[in-house]
């Protein structure tokens, strides 16, 4: 029996990062600026432990075990759906994030900008709710993957990951914009329920004559055919909620190859 133990830590951070940022200005009262923004940032951080094992010969264990925690004003994708059908919101290097101005109290169109542009953050007015939890942070996260050397060169495969669930959030109409931009109860808040995939592989190598080697496999994915929901309609509307994707269904898929 032989077997080897890792342990990671994982930390990244990008800040300052681009975007397009809205200024209080005495004569047009608001102006555009493409800079680095001290708000827009992302980081990471994770703990991983993995073991790997071979047990008698024959069968070979691999577990791993993550915490993580992702968090920023935006995702880092070339962009970023303000809900699950409308593109908008924040773009890698442009975006609606930044355009609420900092208006002086007094102002006779204060009320106005803050009714157009509020939830959208800006220089003196903060995040807005912005930075939080991503939408692919994973709290914790399980896989066990066993491999077993059957008789007859079988190789059976089986392998269970356990999902603590991806956060998701409200997403609030920005007026200027006719989108669903903003966080009205921030960025993240929310989970999906946990959930676990089981799937199962075996193949076998068929050795055929002049050297010709056919290989054949069958795998089963989500073997127990769990369907826990994934994600949830995020924009503030009477759909707010609602279930908008479950896990894919059990199948099962067929393969074979030819070697010479």
């Amino acid at each position: 029996m032989n077997w080897a133990l890792k342990v990671r830590g994982v930390y990244s951070y990008s800040k300052n990062l681009t975007d397009d940022v809205a200024l209080y200005d005495p004569e047009t009262l608001v102006k555009w600026i493409f800079t680095n923004f001290e708000l827009k940032r992302r980081d990471y951080k994770a703990l991983e432990v993995e073991l790997n094992g071979r047990i008698a010969g024959k069968f070979m264990l691999n577990v791993s075990y993550t915490w993580a925690q992702a968090k920023g004003t935006n995702p880092g994708n070339s962009c970023e759906w303000s809900t699950w059908t409308q593109l908008g919101g924040s773009f890698y290097e442009l975006g609606a994030f930044g355009d609420h101005a900092l208006v002086p109290e007094g102002d006779p169109a204060k009320e106005v900008i803050d009714a157009l542009f509020g939830g959208l953050g800006g220089r003196g007015v903060g995040d807005e709710g912005w930075y939080g939890l991503l939408p692919y942070s994973m709290d914790h996260q399980i896989k066990i993957l066993g491999t077993y050397m059957a008789p007859h060169g079988f190789n059976i495969s089986a392998g269970i990951e356990y999902l603590s669930g991806y956060h998701w959030e409200k997403k609030g109409l920005a007026a200027a914009f006719g989108g669903h931009f903003t966080f009205p109860e921030g960025r993240g808040g929310r989970t999906t329920p946990a959930h676990m995939y089981v799937d199962l592989s075996i193949e076998k190598d068929v050795v055929l004559r002049r050297g010709f080697v056919v290989g054949l496999g069958l795998n089963a994915y989500n073997l127990l055919n769990s369907q826990r929901p994934i994600s949830f309609v995020k924009e503030d509307t009477e759909l707010f909620g609602q279930v908008w994707g479950r896990q894919l269904p059990r199948w099962f898929q067929f393969k074979a190859a030819l070697r010479f």
